[in-house]
C-alpha cells in the first residue's frame, strides 16, 4: 500500500484573549519534492508567517490602542507588539 505524501503544509494560530474576540491568522507552503531538510525549513517559515500575521492583529483588540485599528507605519517585530504577543 502506498502512502500519500503532504504537499502543503498549513498553520492557524488562534488567540484568545479574555472578554476579546478571537484573533486568528494562517500561513501555508507547499513542501512538494522538498527532502527532510527542506520541509523543516518550510514549517519553520510558516510557523515565523502564522506568527508575524497575528502580532500585526494586536491592534484590533479593544484595549489596545486608541482606535482599535491597525496601524500601518507600526511593524510585526515592533517591540510593544512583541511583548504583548509574549505576555498572551
Amino acid at each position: 500500500m502506498r502512502r500519500a505524501a503532504t504537499e502543503t503544509e498549513k498553520l492557524p494560530i488562534g488567540l484568545h484573549a479574555g472578554d476579546s474576540p478571537t484573533l486568528v491568522s494562517t500561513a501555508s507552503i507547499s513542501v512538494r519534492s522538498l527532502d527532510h531538510a527542506g520541509i523543516y525549513d518550510a514549517l519553520v517559515y510558516v510557523g515565523e508567517r502564522a506568527a508575524h500575521r497575528l502580532v500585526a492583529k494586536l491592534d484590533l483588540l479593544p484595549n489596545h490602542g486608541p482606535t482599535g485599528e491597525l496601524h500601518g507605519e507600526q511593524r510585526p517585530d515592533d517591540s510593544a507588539r512583541r511583548k504583548l504577543y509574549d505576555q498572551a
